[in-house]
């Protein structure tokens, strides 16, 4: 059963999130735990509600004064999310 707050949202597991945006599963885990990565523990596995992943993300200092590499990075994750919605 899908906890009500996932129910018809797009989501990604922490593995999965780790292959869009090249960040370690253990990283992606800190970060969950200690800078308020939006996460859910859903049976045995974690996912991450994608909107609120890349809210939570444009929220963040660094994401204000980013760098080339960040804007490539971010350009990534939003295509990477974009296909998974499709599919």
């Amino acid at each position: 059963m899908i906890p009500k707050a996932l129910d018809g949202q797009l989501t990604v597991t922490l593995s999965e999130l780790a292959g869009m945006t090249g960040l370690s599963g253990m990283t992606l885990r800190r970060l969950a735990r200690s800078e308020g990565l939006p996460a859910y523990r859903v049976g045995g596995s974690v996912v991450v509600i994608v909107e609120e992943f890349l809210t939570w993300v444009r929220s963040r200092p660094a994401y204000g004064n980013a760098t080339t590499g960040t804007e490539r990075a971010d350009e990534n994750i939003e295509r990477a999310f974009s296909r998974a919605q499709k599919e």
